[in-house]
């Protein structure tokens, strides 16, 4: 299994969701299994990458990120051979080709709207997230796109920029609403308010992440191995999650 492309992939898949809503667009199914599954290739990868993945701060070298890029090929492949996931499979192949033609695959000669909608999307949303890994903020990670502005979709790049106002909107109205729990009363649907470093200063979780059940089982670790704090700080969850 891989925990860390899982966690990666579903962060990718709610802020497709989110770009899709904002720009008032059908979300299909393809579309949100498209997501879900953008990561799938990367069982074809090395474990150092892996855990790069999963690991903030981390960045991957110029020869690891081409070959993180080369597992959406590997992906893509796998999806094609299960019925009915043809489109899927093709907009996993496509989610790193840039706007402007260049990028992987280098085989298909696409560019600007003749690259799928989906494909568009998956792509901005996997650099913005790339960058987020870097343990650049929501802004920076933006800017820095902007800054490559070029590569990208600008409909889909003006989404995210809206959809991180949005973000910055709701965390400073909830600032308020903040709670110090133990590790051991985490529960799903809870948001992390601040990041959390380990007792030697290493930053392990970013604030904003969402509280799932393996990121839950990864606090109680630390917790339990006295790497971290003995409570943390989070937003609680909504009613009825």
């Amino acid at each position: 299994t891989a925990p860390e492309a899982y966690g990666l992939a579903k962060k990718i898949q709610r802020d497709v969701r989110s770009i899709y809503e904002i720009l008032n667009e059908t979300f299909t199914w393809e579309i949100d299994t498209a997501a879900l599954l953008s990561q799938i290739g990367v069982i074809t990868t090395s474990q150092p990458i892996l855990t790069k993945l999963g690991q903030l701060g981390a960045e991957l070298t110029t020869d690891e990120l081409v070959t993180y890029r080369d597992t959406a090929m590997a992906g893509s492949e796998l999806l094609g051979r299960v019925e009915r996931l043809e489109e899927v499979s093709m907009m996993v192949l496509l989610q790193h080709k840039n706007f402007d033609g260049s990028g992987a695959p280098v085989h298909l000669s696409l560019s600007g709207t003749d690259i799928p909608f989906g494909a568009r999307v998956l792509h901005v949303v996997n650099e913005y997230h790339r960058y987020r890994q870097r343990n650049l903020s929501r802004t920076d990670a933006f800017e820095t796109l902007q800054h490559s502005a070029t590569l990208f979709d600008p409909e889909v790049l003006g989404a995210l920029g809206q959809l991180i106002s949005i973000a910055d909107q709701a965390s400073a109205s909830m600032n308020n609403k903040v709670e110090e729990v133990e590790p051991e009363f985490l529960v799903p649907g809870m948001v992390l308010a601040a990041d959390i470093h380990s007792i030697s200063g290493t930053l392990l979780m970013r604030e904003g992440q969402e509280v799932t059940k393996y990121v839950s089982e990864k606090l109680k670790s630390f917790a339990r191995n006295e790497a971290i704090g003995s409570k943390v700080q989070v937003f609680p969850a909504p009613a009825g999650s």
